[in-house]
């Protein structure tokens, strides 16, 4: 199993964002492995983590969840263990 406590790769937009892993099958195969999560302020001022997202939290996932198919289509053939530091992406304005 690969062992990687930080994602290979990020995506954002505002305050959801994809997370990519790189994981290693019982066969060797490496593979890629998605997460998603959306970050929000608490009534006390603290950022908080949630993996529950509302109804305008969809067209951010949607677009992340295209970019992450993308990226991962595009880079079938690397191993996901070659990968270094994740990638940071701008935010895109709606």
């Amino acid at each position: 199993m690969v062992e990687n406590n930080r994602p290979v790769y990020k995506y954002q937009l505002g305050m959801v964002e994809c997370a990519v892993w790189a994981k290693q099958a019982s066969d060797g195969k490496p593979y890629f492995q998605f997460s998603f999560q959306k970050t929000y302020k608490s009534k006390d001022g603290k950022y908080l983590h949630a993996t529950s997202f509302n109804k305008a939290d969809l067209p951010l996932l949607a677009t992340l969840c295209q970019r992450a198919c993308l990226a991962e289509i595009s880079k079938q053939s690397v191993d996901p263990r070659s990968v270094q530091e994740p990638q940071a992406e701008e935010d895109v304005p709606f």
